[in-house]
């Protein structure tokens, strides 16, 4: 799946036990994966209105900061690679 590309790949895991055959085979063949799984299991409804379910403004930060701080520990986020 990564073979010849040329970047940086890093697969998002957002839910999910930490036995998920995908996330363990994509880990045995060298993908990174950034774990994006918020500790309670589930994301926060903190959108406008009460029909969206969909994850909102603190959730998203949430997000960022995890991958920054993979970023970070590769050496990604200034244009290096560990």
């Amino acid at each position: 799946m990564t073979k010849g590309l040329d970047g940086r790949i890093a697969i998002a895991w957002l839910m999910g036990s930490d036995d998920d055959p995908v996330i363990v085979h994509l880990r045995e063949k060298g993908v990174s994966v950034i774990d994006l799984r918020l500790e309670n299991g589930t994301m926060y409804k903190d959108t406008i209105g009460t029909k969206d379910r969909h994850p909102g403004p603190m959730t998203h930060h949430d997000f960022y900061v995890k991958i920054w701080n993979f970023m970070t520990d590769k050496g990604w986020n200034n244009n290096t690679s560990k």
